[in-house]
């Protein structure tokens, strides 16, 4: 049995736990007030203030700093601290300018006295930032600012200069808006004084109403928010403490709620008459929804939604199932991590991440493939920049320079398509230099002699010339990743969105079973997921193959389990995805389309095609917030509910279901997406008794098995990993400890295939077009676009490198034309060497530009994924 710590606290005996630390947690242990201005449990303590002072042994000592040990004897309180702590306030007072927050935090130091003279030390002022407000005539030098920016965020945006009373913060030349600040608003969470706040605390009532916690929806990676309501509004959002994102979050997180009550959104339903979309009641919308979609039955489709909570992505797919006995059910998880569901589900039997991101810092190698995750999933961007300036070592494949690349050990800086090539070098050289883990390939996969004989041809040196990448560089990375000791993978949609994205997916977990890198903390291959709740929505069955729990739809023992709760079995036949439901839509065996929270026409490829077919439906459903692109092709429009107006449940990447509260009031005439599903259920023939998200939650629960053990009890806190087969289940930070569901992980043998794009832009001479997201905003920008973020990035940048803009006759803020053989898309040249010479980046942000105008139709034949990620394009000024 473990000893008992014990201290003494101002003569009285206190058990320590092992989280406590410092002299600090254990005054605090024994229930002490001790001050400490320059402390927060968010970063590391740096002991600059000395407000902390305790004696032991007569001596003081900074308690903050001080590591604990048993058998100390601590004085927190004594006439010599107190004295100590009135003459560092006295002093502090004289810096600094008085105001109700200074003096209320120096008050717990001592009473204001006067004994030293005010001195003359003006303090610089900003309000050049969006959100950001700086007056340092309040800065105490506590510092708080720049550990938060440089140890969790990694920007070193503020520093400390001068000496003794010269000492200021600064955060450089310049306006702060011109800084390296990604507006993450960390410093002003946690300045003690105000120095440093955001427009949001300035404008919040003293008194708040309450504070809610609830799931953020703006991508992945599931960070708690600390909502704080007055009246029926929002006015501002903090991080609450989790392990997803440690009370950290970024600009969209924090500061994107204002799209909440924006004059744009949709407050009624709409009915097209004579062409134009008028408002409705909702009783004559929801009875023609529900009428003309039911005559339809399976020559109808449902596009739902990773926007959505789970439990209003069960309540559709069973509606069509149901209902309409059609499983034309499919989601936007198809046009991003559908490879990375099919890939894995190949090679492990199942699609979703194997580890926890808590793993994140206990990995000694991190390789990161395709995703620029400092700007599409920045908190976990922020920790991988913290775990390589910790000391982990740092690959990334990317064909761009993105601030991980600048970071990394070794940067793949590949050609966009070759994905396969430069995967098989590096798998070829672990094989080639005899550093795979024997031991696990012998016990936990199969395929090894096969793929010997197969991995030689795809040495480095051979490779080269197809990916851009030198062997030696290759060789590098191929080692440092084999010889870790726990080395763990993330990849994103630079993996996934290509013409052979499923299988990239595969030969990534090749290099994890190669390893040995499976089955335990630390390591793993693990998609970093786009949205809030495209793995909830793939948990769901909102895919045409598969029902909840991802049993085949033509399983008949499935069907009989789902028809148990549902009164009634789905059709056995697998249904179309997305593009193939385009497909049936212009040839006439699809005639009715209910999409929910999706804008379609703006962010799938090939966008005017999809507008033209769109447009020819007989019948189209919109559930939205705003009046988006896709809307407005809408026969009937139904005004939806954002997450910071309704309960539910998100799951992030890391399969952690949580919980989603309502914080405010629904805007206007507005409803719930659940509350409008379970009347379109009911209105359907189909029984929906649900007074609440959770009893969805309880009947869900019953017909997917990894979910079994799960409730809204359950979640509270930090929510739960699946499986959770039983309520006594404790949730499942890893998988595959013990074995695979398909036994033993498959070896995949994959070939190079250049893509069609490659081909043409070489044989044309033209650029590559890759296409991805920017920190500032979220998909079509719909939310973010409607926020004060729309003046951090205002509009969309064509990125192209300085030898090809000079080639093209283009200068920096040139007005341009992005072409290529599917249309036209619109922006401004930005001069870069961040993009290799013969590529192109631009976001699908911004529906002015018409990104995706341009993107082909070109799809993964094993997911249906289109191939955003490379186009054959020309660039011109435009006229």
């Amino acid at each position: 049995m473990k000893a008992e710590r014990v201290v003494h606290v101002d003569g009285q005996p206190v058990a320590l736990l092992d989280s406590d630390l410092t002299l600090l947690d254990a005054a605090r242990r024994a229930g002490r007030s001790v001050p400490a201005l320059c402390h927060d449990a968010r970063v590391p303590s740096g002991g600059h203030c000395r407000s902390c002072l305790v004696r032991i042994g007569g001596r003081a000592v900074p308690s903050c700093t001080t590591p604990v040990q048993a058998g100390m004897e601590l004085v927190t309180d004594d006439e010599v601290l107190r004295a100590y702590r009135h003459d560092l306030a006295e002093l502090v007072r004289s810096e600094v300018a008085p105001g109700p927050t200074v003096d209320a935090l120096l008050a717990e130091l001592g009473p204001a006295t006067g004994r030293y003279p005010a001195l003359d030390r003006p303090g610089r002022t900003d309000a050049s930032h969006p959100y950001l407000r700086l007056d340092l005539s309040r800065c105490i030098t506590c510092r708080l600012c720049v550990r938060v920016c440089a140890e969790v965020q990694g920007r070193f945006v503020y520093s400390a200069e001068g000496r003794g009373a010269t000492t200021h913060i600064t955060w450089g030349p310049g306006t702060f808006a011109t800084t390296a600040c990604v507006s993450c608003g960390a410093c002003a969470s946690l300045c003690p004084t105000g120095a440093i706040t955001d427009v949001d605390r300035q404008t919040a009532p003293t008194a708040l109403d309450r504070t809610v916690r609830t799931t953020c929806a703006y991508c992945g990676v599931g960070c708690q928010l600390a909502v704080h309501v007055a009246g029926d509004r929002v006015v501002a959002i903090d991080g609450a403490a989790s392990p997803v994102n440690h009370e950290h979050l970024c600009v969209k997180g924090r500061y994107a709620h204002g799209f909440v009550t924006h004059p744009d959104r949709l407050r009624g339903p709409l009915i097209r008459r004579n062409g134009l979309l008028e408002p409705a009641s909702w009783d004559e919308a929801l009875a023609l929804v529900a009428r003309e979609l039911l005559a339809r039955g399976d020559r109808a489709a449902l596009l739902s939604s990773s926007r959505c909570t789970t439990e209003e992505n069960y309540l559709a797919q069973k509606w069509f199932r149901v209902a309409l006995q059609s499983n034309n059910v499919d989601c936007c998880a198809r046009v991003c991590h559908g490879p990375s569901a099919v890939g894995m589900r190949r090679s492990f039997g199942t699609g979703a991440a194997t580890n926890t991101l808590a793993d994140l810092e206990r990995a000694d190698c991190l390789l990161v493939a395709g995703s620029n995750a400092t700007e599409a999933h920045p908190v976990i961007g922020a920790r991988l920049v913290q775990a390589t300036l910790c000391g982990a070592k740092l690959i990334v494949i990317d064909p761009r320079l993105t601030e991980l690349a600048r970071l990394a050990d070794c940067h793949l800086r590949l050609r966009p398509g070759t994905n396969i090539a430069l995967l098989n070098s590096l798998a070829a050289v672990i094989v080639e230099e005899d550093l795979t883990n024997a031991a696990f390939l012998a016990e936990r996969a199969e395929g090894l002699e096969r793929y010997r004989e197969f991995i030689v041809a795809y040495r480095p040196e051979q490779t080269e010339l197809i990916t851009g990448v030198p062997a030696a560089l290759v060789r590098l990375a191929a080692r440092l990743y084999a010889t870790a000791a726990r080395p763990m993978q993330v990849h994103g949609l630079g993996v996934t969105e290509h013409v052979q994205g499923s299988e990239g997916v595969m030969l990534l977990c090749n290099l994890s079973l190669l390893v040995g890198a499976l089955g335990r903390e630390g390591v793993g291959t693990n998609p970093l997921r786009g949205q809030n709740n495209g793995q909830g929505a793939a948990d769901m069955g909102c895919e045409p193959s598969f029902l909840p729990g991802y049993r085949p739809v033509s399983d008949p023992a499935a069907r009989a389990a789902v028809a148990a709760v549902w009164g009634r079995e789905p059709p056995p036949q697998p249904g179309l995805t997305l593009p193939r439901i385009y497909d049936a839509i212009r040839s006439g065996s699809i005639t009715g389309l209910f999409v929910l929270g999706e804008d379609v026409v703006q962010t799938d490829p090939d966008a005017r095609r999809v507008q033209e077919t769109l447009a020819s439906l007989e019948f189209l459903v919109v559930q939205e917030l705003f009046l988006s692109e896709t809307a407005k092709l809408a026969h009937v429009v139904l005004p939806g509910a954002s997450f910071l107006e309704k309960d539910g449940t998100f799951t992030n990447g890391e399969r952690r279901v949580q919980r989603v509260r309502q914080a405010v009031p629904v805007v206007g005439d507005a409803r719930a997406d659940w509350r409008i599903l379970a009347e379109l259920l009911e209105r359907s023939g189909v029984p929906a008794p649900y007074a609440s998200p959770a009893d969805v939650f309880d009947e869900l629960t019953q017909v997917t098995p990894m979910l079994a053990g799960a409730s809204y009890a359950r979640l509270e806190g930090d929510g739960l990993q699946w499986p959770v087969p039983t309520p006594a289940h404790p949730g499942t930070a890893v998988l595959h400890r013990e074995q695979f569901p398909r036994g033993r992980g498959l070896l995949a043998t994959v070939d190079y295939v250049p893509s069609p794009a490659l081909t043409e832009a070489e044989r044309d001479g033209k650029l590559l077009l890759v296409t991805g997201r920017a920190l500032e905003h979220y998909n079509s920008g719909s939310m973010t676009r409607r926020t004060a973020n729309a003046r951090l990035l205002p509009h969309d940048a064509v990125a192209l490198h300085p030898v090809d803009a000079q080639e093209r006759s283009l200068v920096e803020g040139d007005a341009v034309i992005v072409e290529s053989r599917f249309g036209e898309a619109h922006g401004v040249a930005h001069c870069t060497n961040s993009v290799s010479p013969g590529t192109v980046f631009m976001t699908f942000h911004f529906p002015e530009s018409g990104t995706n105008r341009v993107t082909s139709d070109v799809v993964d034949p094993l997911s249906d994924c289109p191939e955003y990620k490379v186009t054959a394009v020309d660039v011109r000024r435009s006229p």
